[in-house]
């Protein structure tokens, strides 16, 4: 159905959905048992989506632009809630909901991470600032203490989130890091590169612990499955990697499906399947039977 790249996709907290956001300027939210299109196209934004998150309860996502804002939508109906989100002086790479719903954090090509009231669509305190280019990715702990940023400068940044005040920066990449996501417990964080690798890091004691190696070209992006025992990364290689989050090797061989870059993969809520969208214009649903 989509007429570009598919830069994002995500799964709806019930399983039965997933929402997708494209260079073709639409937002679509699928059926995954029938691949039919069940709400949209979402338009609204007049240049490349880049990326799509759902809030937990499911009843609001949300998208960032290359048209450097950040637009609401009602979940159920499609409906855009309230105004755009600006701020940003530049692309918006990506975007995330906090644990609770409540905060939406954003990252962009101005090198700042922002925070938005996720009811009001309204700014909160001012940008937090530190990388020293564009950031690819943003996300919370499950504990919702902590956001996590991923830049171009080849760094992670930690903040805390009540203050904004910055923690640290692990540095270990070669390259943007351009996927983050923390596991379920919050002592490990997920990275993905355009240095083909997956690292995980232990966020208690700020160390790298290991790093993943099988991609032949950038990884994109990266997914943790809900029990935490499973990382999925899918890359410019056209292909999606299943590792064992434990032991860092991997499980089975590569899923090949798909016919160009592997722009975003998602673990489905009960973790037995898993979504992934490319620059084919398409998406895929896989069955892991986890």
């Amino acid at each position: 159905g989509h007429d570009d790249a598919v830069y994002s996709v995500a799964y709806l907290p019930a399983g039965t959905r997933v929402v997708s956001g494209s260079g073709d300027l639409s937002i679509r939210i699928w059926d995954t048992l029938t691949g039919a299109v069940v709400v949209g196209p979402l338009l609204g934004h007049d240049r490349a989506i880049n990326c799509v998150a759902i809030s937990p309860d499911g009843c609001q996502l949300c998208s960032a632009s290359y048209d450097c804002t950040i637009r609401r939508w009602d979940a159920e109906s499609g409906a855009p809630l309230g105004k755009p989100m600006t701020g940003h002086g530049d692309w918006v790479r990506c975007v995330a909901y906090s644990p609770d719903g409540s905060w939406i954090p954003s990252g962009a090509d101005d090198h700042t991470v922002r925070l938005w009231d996720a009811s009001t669509g309204e700014a909160l305190g001012e940008p937090l600032e530190g990388h020293t280019d564009l950031v690819g990715c943003v996300t919370f702990s499950p504990a919702a203490d902590c956001i996590a940023s991923g830049s171009l400068d080849h760094t992670i940044r930690l903040w805390d989130s009540p203050t904004g005040t910055h923690l640290v920066a692990l540095k270990g990449h070669h390259y943007s890091v351009d996927s983050l996501c923390f596991s379920p417990d919050r002592i490990h964080l997920v990275s993905g590169s355009l240095d083909k690798t997956v690292q995980i890091w232990n966020v208690e004691t700020q160390q790298l612990e290991r790093t993943l190696r099988g991609h032949s070209v950038a990884i994109r992006s990266v997914a943790i499955s809900p029990s935490g025992r499973y990382i999925a990364s899918g890359s410019a290689d056209d292909t999606i990697r299943i590792w064992d989050a434990r032991t860092g090797e991997a499980v089975g061989v590569p899923l090949t499906k798909h016919t160009d870059w592997v722009r975003s993969v998602a673990f489905s809520p009960d973790g037995r399947s898993l979504a992934s969208s490319s620059s084919s214009r398409t998406l895929r649903i896989w069955d892991l039977f986890e």
